[in-house]
């Protein structure tokens, strides 16, 4: 009975070796569009500087250190241990877990001493194609400290940096074939482990019911990193006055990079009984947001 209680304890601990091992870290990831070198034109005028990149990165956080030394922690991750998608406009650059030239390496740095640079770096090859059929080769994400302070130890991250300790954030992007190729580079304005809300954005109030009494502003929490052109909200078609610039104004990012739409008053505006109010946000870089509450004001 003891051998026996001994073998399924081992056999225990196993398993929970196993699980531990597969915990997976998301990190989501907002960007801009900071610099674009593409003289044979292989993106064919997808990207612009100043473009919203919105995305994830995710790995295996149970992965062996393949370096022995006290500064430098190698991981080294097979195909179903990680992944990473970005979105730029119209381009998505999204891991391909059968590519046969698959790569995803973390590798981590911290200072030799105060004033030497840490850092921790992804560097990730297998990429599906884009839409346009241009090849996706490399994807390299790096966050850096030149003053040497951060990050304390070698281990593999198991949640979000904190972008606060690192003097820059930055992702690069290549393609390329037998002639020519292409490179992106974004920064980095946001990381988080907590996903996106519904479409990257909110509206506040969500559809609800409402005494004719109340008072109250609709708030339209954009995506992070949105650069917005105009918004205008609807009844039906018809326009309501609820729109930017004009009647709504803009704020500043809160402290999750949204920036952030306010329409005071909204009751005001509406009738009585039920409203299916659409709402309509161009951003910048052409990229259309659509979203729809229902508000029931009670008088």
């Amino acid at each position: 009975m003891k051998a026996k209680s001994l073998l399924l304890g081992a056999i225990a601990s196993v398993c929970s070796v196993g699980s531990a091992s597969a915990a997976q870290l998301t990190v989501y990831l907002t960007g801009h569009v900071t610099g674009i070198y593409d003289s044979a034109g292989m993106l064919g005028g997808q990207l612009t500087v100043g473009q919203t990149l919105t995305g994830q990165y995710t790995y295996d956080t149970g992965v062996p250190d393949h370096d022995s030394s006290w500064n430098y922690g190698d991981y080294t991750l097979g195909n179903s241990q990680g992944s990473v998608r970005l979105s730029v406009g119209s381009a998505v650059f999204e891991s391909d877990l059968t590519a046969p030239y698959w790569r995803y390496e973390v590798v981590v740095h911290p200072p030799d001493q105060p004033g030497y640079q840490g850092f921790i770096r992804l560097l990730t090859s297998g990429y599906r194609p884009l839409a346009n059929g241009a090849p996706v080769n490399d994807v390299q994400i790096d966050f850096d400290d030149y003053p040497g302070d951060t990050p304390s130890s070698d281990a593999l991250p198991t949640s979000a940096p904190d972008l606060s300790k690192f003097s820059q954030a930055n992702i690069n992007v290549t393609g390329y074939n037998g002639t020519n190729s292409y490179s992106v580079v974004f920064a980095i304005d946001s990381v988080s482990t907590m996903p996106p809300p519904d479409g990257g954005w909110v509206i506040s109030p969500a559809t609800g019911s409402f005494s004719r009494l109340q008072r109250f502003d609709a708030a339209l929490l954009l995506p992070p990193g949105s650069q917005v052109q105009s918004m205008q909200a609807s009844v039906g078609g018809a326009p309501l006055p609820f729109y930017y610039p004009g009647s709504c104004s803009l704020t500043p990012p809160n402290s999750k990079g949204q920036p952030t739409i306010i329409c005071p008053n909204a009751p005001y505006s509406l009738p009585d009984g039920l409203s299916h109010i659409d709402w309509r946000v161009q951003l910048t870089d052409g990229t259309i947001l659509n979203k729809a509450v229902d508000w029931e004001l009670i008088p």
